[in-house]
């Protein structure tokens, strides 16, 4: 007959085995996992409940929406303009580069910064001349490790937070993360700087690969002298809506006509050009004897051209849905040239393919597809272009918001004033001068983040309350306890490094925490804190895989990133940044 002890530990392993297997959403398997806990009455529904009200969860799901809006309105991209000048060098640009990202990131969401920022320093890159797989992983672990700077700057910090705050301990506030965090994060700049380039590949970007072979991307037919389509509209010829992709572009003689209106006439000897999935295209234009497709080729991926580069965030309502069941022609106006997934091209049709976390999307795109994605959050939008729309001058009034926030940010970032209250009184700032709307907030609102945060709430909740961390303590890690502070402190820092490489540092957390809160016990309350920080800094030294962290993901892809980049980058500089917070804890302890 299994304990109680045995069960719960059990459960946590399938847990931990069906998150590392990787087939269902993050979200689901916590939320599975807690359901299962209350329906063998080790919980119930109402301690869930109160999980979800808590006041911990409700500032990080507004904190990631602030986050969002503040970089909707700050325009990131023309301050690092000012901030890396006209014409660096490489080191130069790296190390302002990095600088300026691991500032922005202490403060705000480093998903969205990382987003904003892709295309702007792929462009830096073509402009220098290097290789955009040079700079992107050095944007990645610069916001990761920026992030460490304060108890706001990462999902990390918070999510620990909320969950001292549940067992009643005492939370870590900036001053705890400041110093080791300052530490780090200089040192992992200085390595950027000066070693990225030697550690990291030089490869072809993305787009560059469309240009450089754009029959793998776009299909070309010809209408001949006598079809039957030379007089007839596009929309009367049934080229407007098709299944798989859409008409990009005409070439009639020396003249190239983008985008394609549906009322626009065919003529003989036009060429069409057909965006998306190039083998249903192939298979639907084989099958008509309207157009032919030419010997020769005569592609145009001027400055004209509409491909787009998206990524599928975390928290994307097309993760697990099939292209073909997804609608995404109609949703977005866009049609799926090729999805890359950790830089790697999927093979097969396209409207196979099962959206994942992370998926690099390159689209043509329709007139309607950057109006239908302002209302979206299934999609990070990457644009190396922007078309910024002359707006009105804004009033005094709107010209408030930036001074306020700043200063709501430093009482925060220094307790002088509470997380919850800071946020809600940002958020109203944005609200009142016009910075945000409804349809913005209910955008950034991530219900996945939610049911995470609730879920794991629940289960600390319950291997605590049941006694099972104690238990866990005395017989697995049984050798820690005779460990001094620092022994112990290191030993945590590695295990969450671990585990945030093969899953994800909320997960990390959530499952070392209850473990770790038993360890403390054994421990002056005054000297524990370094154990939990410990936990946090593990939880976020997510560089040796493209999956252990999200902005990892989101720049494998554009970066065209193997799995072996990342180690060999990623050992260094984890080494460094365990070396560093290693010396913070000699010097504190």
């Amino acid at each position: 007959m299994l304990s109680d002890h045995q069960i719960i530990v059990g459960i946590l392993a399938l847990f931990f085995g069906v998150l590392i297997w990787d087939r269902w959403r993050a979200s689901l398997v916590f939320i599975g996992t807690a359901v299962l806990y209350i329906f063998l009455g080790y919980s119930d529904f109402q301690t869930f409940l109160s999980f979800l009200s808590n006041e911990q969860l409700l500032t990080i799901l507004m904190l990631i929406i602030v986050a969002n809006l503040i970089k909707d309105n700050i325009q990131l991209d023309r301050l690092f303009g000012r901030l890396l000048g006209k014409e660096p060098s490489p080191g130069t640009f790296l190390f302002r580069m990095t600088t300026g990202v691991s500032l922005f990131s202490s403060i705000l969401n480093n998903t969205p910064i990382v987003a904003l920022l892709i295309p702007y320093v792929q462009e830096w890159s073509r402009k220098m001349e290097i290789s955009p797989s040079k700079t992107l992983i050095p944007l990645s672990y610069a916001a990761i490790t920026g992030g460490t700077l304060t108890v706001i700057g990462t999902s990390t910090n918070l999510v620990l937070n909320g969950m001292l705050s549940n067992s009643e301990l005492a939370e870590l506030s900036t001053f705890h993360y400041l110093i080791p965090g300052a530490m780090v994060t200089f040192g992992g700049i200085l390595f950027l700087t000066f070693f990225s380039g030697q550690l990291l590949p030089d490869r072809i970007s993305l787009m560059q690969t469309i240009k450089n072979n754009p029959k793998e991307f776009i299909l070309e037919t010809k209408i001949p002298t006598l079809s039957d389509l030379v007089g007839h509209t596009i929309q009367d010829a049934g080229l407007r809506n098709l299944q798989g992709g859409f008409l990009t572009e005409i070439i009639r003689g020396t003249e190239v006509i983008t985008p394609v209106s549906p009322r626009e006439v065919l003529q003989a000897n036009d060429r069409l050009l057909f965006a998306g999935d190039t083998v249903q295209l192939l298979e639907l234009i084989e099958s008509r004897e309207d157009m032919i497709l030419p010997k020769d080729s005569k592609f145009n991926l001027g400055k004209n051209q509409q491909i787009q580069e998206v990524i599928i965030p975390f928290n994307s309502n097309l993760i697990g849905k099939k292209v073909k069941e997804s609608n995404f022609r109609e949703t977005y106006d866009a049609a799926i040239i090729g999805i890359h997934r950790n830089g790697e091209t999927l093979s097969g049709k396209i409207g196979d393919q099962v959206f994942q976390p992370g998926d690099f999307l390159l689209l043509t795109t329709g007139e309607g597809f950057r109006q239908r994605l302002n209302t979206d959050r299934n999609l990070y939008f990457i644009s190396t272009h922007r078309n910024r729309k002359t707006e009105e001058a804004p009033s005094l009034f709107q010209k408030l918001y930036l001074p306020v926030i700043l200063g709501v940010l430093l009482l925060a970032l220094f307790g002088v004033l509470p997380l919850l209250p800071a946020v809600s009184l940002i958020l109203f700032t944005l609200i009142a001068t016009g910075r945000a709307s409804l349809d913005q907030i209910k955008k950034n609102l991530n219900l996945d983040i939610a049911a995470i945060i609730a879920s794991a709430f629940l289960i600390g909740d319950v291997l605590i309350q049941s006694g099972t961390t104690n238990w866990i303590a005395e017989s697995l890690l049984f050798p820690l306890q005779d460990m001094p502070l620092i022994g112990v402190s290191l030993c945590v820092f590695l295990l969450a490094m671990a585990i945030t490489n093969l899953l994800t540092n909320v997960a990390a957390v959530s499952i070392l925490f209850p473990i770790v809160y038993s360890l403390t016990l054994s421990f002056p309350e005054d000297s524990s804190f370094v154990i939990f920080l410990s936990l946090a800094f593990g939880a976020s030294a997510s560089f040796l895989t493209p999956y252990g962290y999200q902005t990892n993901l989101m720049i494998s892809a554009a970066g065209a990133y193997r799995m072996k980049d990342f180690l060999k980058i990623g050992v260094f500089y984890s080494g460094l940044y365990f070396a560093l917070f290693a010396i913070y804890l000699f010097l504190t302890v």
